[in-house]
């Protein structure tokens, strides 16, 4: 089931080890790949578009877990 989810700015999407059940398509803003214990520094920018969060359930067992964090850049 698809469904439409309004982000603001520096919210968390999803947090490392969190269970990976689910795809993003970003159709608004931008997200970044961050580490928190280094300030939420960024790593990888994903801007509308483009999808995200697929890796952990493509590659990975069911149940698998969140390799990384994910932040809004802005509203998404």
């Amino acid at each position: 089931m698809i469904r439409q989810r309004t982000m603001n700015k520096n919210e968390i999407v999803y947090f490392e080890g969190d269970i990976a059940n689910e795809i993003f398509f970003l159709k608004k803003g931008t997200v970044s790949f961050v580490i928190p214990q280094y300030e939420s520094f960024g790593f990888l920018k994903i801007e509308q578009g483009y999808f995200f969060g697929e890796i952990e359930l493509i590659f990975e067992n069911n149940n698998s877990k969140r390799k990384y964090t994910v932040m809004t850049l802005d509203q998404c």
